[in-house]
């Protein structure tokens, strides 16, 4: 499978958090100051990361914390 690259913008004053994360993956973005998030998506592992961790920063901790409970009982 392979994707051509694409961009995906993120606004918001997370969006440091964001490209910190994604600059500790490896995955090429830009970040200027009052400017969005600029990431290059190249591959289904990027494109699964990058969901991940904008998830982290856009989800209500509650979602998530039910989300990892879900987690956890599919395991057992």
């Amino acid at each position: 499978m392979s994707l051509s690259p694409s961009q995906l913008k993120i606004h918001g004053c997370s969006r440091w958090c964001i490209y910190h994360r994604l600059k500790d993956l490896g995955i090429s973005c830009q970040c200027s100051p009052y400017r969005p998030l600029d990431v290059t998506v190249t591959t289904p592992l990027e494109l699964l990361q990058i969901w991940s961790v904008t998830r982290q920063y856009s989800s209500p901790p509650e979602l998530l914390k039910d989300w990892l409970k879900q987690c956890w009982q599919q395991e057992g």
